[in-house]
């Protein structure tokens, strides 16, 4: 019964170190755009009260 728990418990490690990665980049590739957009928004709005 232990021994089963225990290669639950390491493949969930396994699991959640990947998905940890995978949302990482996630939330990475995320910041980025919404930076990115954020800047044009700005850009714009600036533009139209100028």
């Amino acid at each position: 019964m232990s021994s089963l728990l225990h290669i639950f418990w390491s493949l969930l490690c396994l699991e959640g170190q990947h998905l940890l990665s995978l949302s990482l980049s996630l939330s990475l590739s995320l910041s980025l755009s919404h930076t990115h957009t954020h800047s044009l928004t700005h850009t714009h709005t600036h533009t139209m009260h100028a």
